[in-house]
């Protein structure tokens, strides 16, 4: 039997997603031992994750260390430790069946997480799913928008972290749907997670306030928003707020933006009659974004304050 007779067999859908991402569907997928065939392997989404340059190469090359992906020093927060877990059991799993370019594209997204960069959930659209699938796929990614705030990853970073690897596996899985009880395994994975998302103790809350393009003011709905929260926390609590934007415009305009929809929200909460001393501000422009986008993009979601009231 030939090499490329032992590999996963991937079905029409799954081919046409590879071709789609620059992949040859038909070469052999196993790793290659050393770099002498660099040229003929693409690497899949580097284009929106900056892989350090020594991890590149080896993945370049086909020979991927999963140990070493395992091993790299995370320079973020616990959630991303969280995800850098939860890709680098994906990229195992699919090692293990000999899905390489599949466990090559997860691995990445270990290493991009474990490097402190922003990781979101991949884009549907880089996925070739059939109807069904594809409709699943939305309604699960509307949830995800809703859910991976900023406050639920730092409240529950293993959670949120799950919730968004196995929305990657159902795709992963939903593309080569040859495996059902693996795309049952990776919804049933995503939806467990989604659930204690959802399930915030009512001593601490999430709200979120969104504004307008390049405003900073609040309107009718975010004063409303405003009012919700300061009605929880004049009874004692604390207050984390988390200012951000989309990617229109330059960086540093935007990381004052933040601040700015983060004092607008703060004033608010003040005037409603929370403590001053119980508000704390954080605003990061537009380094962490609900939905990942391209550099100047107008998103909606993106525009935002996260009100914690804990």
């Amino acid at each position: 039997m030939s090499w490329s007779a032992c590999r996963k067999q991937p079905s029409a859908h799954a081919a046409i997603g590879k071709a789609r991402r620059g992949i040859d569907p038909h070469r052999p997928l196993f790793p290659r031992r050393g770099c002498e065939a660099q040229g003929e392997r693409t690497l899949k989404h580097l284009s929106k994750l900056t892989i350090p340059p020594l991890v590149a190469l080896l993945a370049a090359c086909g020979n991927y260390d999963l140990d070493a992906v395992s091993k790299m020093a995370n320079s973020g927060g616990a959630f991303d430790r969280a995800l850098q877990k939860e890709y680098l059991a994906l990229a195992v799993a699919e090692d293990d069946e000999s899905d390489y370019d599949d466990a090559e594209f997860f691995a990445n997204k270990a290493i991009a997480a474990a490097s402190g960069q922003t990781v979101g959930p991949q884009d549907i659209s880089e996925r070739t799913l059939n109807a069904k699938y594809k409709a699943r796929a939305g309604i699960e990614r509307r949830k995800l928008a809703i859910l991976l705030t900023e406050a639920n990853k730092s409240a529950h970073p293993a959670a949120a972290a799950k919730a968004q690897a196995m929305f990657d596996c159902y795709l992963q899985e939903a593309e080569e749907n040859n495996q059902p009880d693996h795309i049952d395994a990776c919804l049933r994975g995503m939806e467990k997670a989604m659930l204690e998302l959802g399930m915030t103790p009512t001593r601490s809350r999430a709200f979120v306030v969104y504004f307008d393009f390049d405003s900073g003011e609040l309107n009718a709905k975010a004063l409303k928003v405003v009012n919700s929260a300061a009605a929880m926390a004049r009874n004692g609590g604390s207050v984390v707020l988390f200012g951000h934007t989309d990617t229109m415009g330059d960086p540093v305009y935007n990381k004052g933006l933040s601040k700015a929809r983060v004092i607008a929200v703060k004033n608010a909460l003040l005037e409603a009659g929370v403590n001053r001393k119980a508000v704390t501000m954080n605003y990061y422009g537009e380094t962490k974004p609900r939905i990942p986008t391209a550099d100047e993009t107008k998103a909606a979601l993106n525009r935002r304050v996260e009100i914690t009231v804990k």
